[in-house]
């Protein structure tokens, strides 16, 4: 609602209703005399020239425009306020009736209150709860905790930094200075760092094949005749020779080894780079949106090999073919491999 005033000491303090300040500690008043807030008073008040009766200030609700949006019914009793403080996470512990909780509590407590229980909350419990968790619900799925505590990083932590005079104007500023060093300092980091990654995480297994089923899918890809296929199949008939090598000179297996092992590979669309603060992503996929997609990286190559490809300080340029997960029985853990196309000839690199 955001427009009533929210001090206790307030003509009308409680949200849902207007009920008199003086009466919040009255537990037997009459449902008839009762009167819900609700678009049609409070436009009259307004009109009149009435808002400090009602206890609303005197602006527009831009949610009135609306018409099937009841604002005001948004206003309902929260754990953090209900629940979670003092007394009232004992009330059901300890009572049968709210009622009869909040007829002994104030016949206990009032002599201990400067204004004799005059609580817009104690009030919100008797009359308001009910009807709220018969609309919305049991109390403790709602709460306003998190809003509280953006409220004193976002509102209040701002506010201490001004001189207390157009506020408006300076939080604006230290935000938007706030969010120009932030952009710049990532800039900067992309530009410094090395951005060296060392492994990849697959998402989204598309295909699950098995070293014997390769052939069988590639005859389907060549069947289907679609164009944005031509780089998934160029990488699929790599990948069956690029399963024997890295095992055999990786893993040292023997053919028998690997013809004898059933070794799954499940097949991604996408990864994330390992250790990527900035959550990068490359695809492989012939469909995404309609059109191929088919990230370049850049490969850090082993010493060994840099003679073997045209590198760029040992850094060779490469566009990816597949990207695949790769489980067997006798592997400690799972493979995360990406297969990829460098200077005219398929190459496997554990990226």
């Amino acid at each position: 609602m955001g427009t009533i005033y929210g001090s206790s000491n307030a003509l009308h303090p409680c949200h849902f209703c207007l009920v008199d300040r003086d009466s919040m500690n009255n537990i037997h008043i009459k449902k008839e005399d009762i009167i819900i807030r609700d678009e049609n008073n409070t436009k009259i008040a307004l009109r009149q020239g009435n808002s400090k009766q009602i206890s609303t200030y005197n602006m527009r609700n831009a949610l009135w425009k609306r018409p099937y949006f009841n604002v005001y019914t948004m206003c309902v009793p929260d754990r953090m306020h209900h629940a979670d403080l003092g007394l009232f996470q004992y009330q059901l512990r300890f009572t049968k009736s709210i009622i009869i909780w909040s007829d002994l509590f104030i016949k206990l407590m009032s002599r201990f209150s400067r204004s004799n229980l005059n609580l817009p909350k104690l009030h919100s419990w008797r009359f308001h709860l009910i009807p709220s968790i018969y609309q919305f619900g049991a109390v403790s799925g709602f709460t306003s905790e998190t809003y509280e505590l953006l409220h004193k990083t976002n509102v209040k932590q701002l506010y201490r930094m001004t001189n207390k005079r157009h506020i408006n104007k300076q939080m604006q500023s230290i935000v938007r200075r706030q969010n120009i060093m932030t952009l710049i300092s990532k800039l900067q980091s992309r530009i410094y760092s090395n951005h060296i990654y060392h492994g990849i995480i697959s998402k989204k297994f598309i295909k699950k094949l098995t070293q014997h089923t390769i052939d069988q899918f590639i005859d389907q890809i060549r069947n289907n005749q679609n164009l944005n296929n031509l780089l998934w199949l160029r990488g699929f008939e790599k990948l069956k020779s690029c399963i024997y090598d890295y095992f055999q000179d990786i893993e040292e297996w023997s053919i028998q080894d690997i013809e004898n092992e059933t070794i799954k590979i499940n097949v991604s669309e996408f990864a994330y780079l390992d250790n990527s603060q900035d959550h990068i992503i490359i695809r492989v996929t012939p469909n995404y949106y309609g059109q191929a997609c088919f990230s370049d990286v850049c490969v850090e190559m082993d010493e060994s090999e840099q003679d073997d490809y045209l590198t760029d300080n040992g850094l060779c340029y490469a566009k990816v073919l597949l990207i695949i997960q790769v489980l067997s029985t006798k592997l400690e853990k799972n493979l995360e491999l990406a297969l990829v196309y460098c200077k005219y000839s398929a190459y496997y690199s554990e990226v």
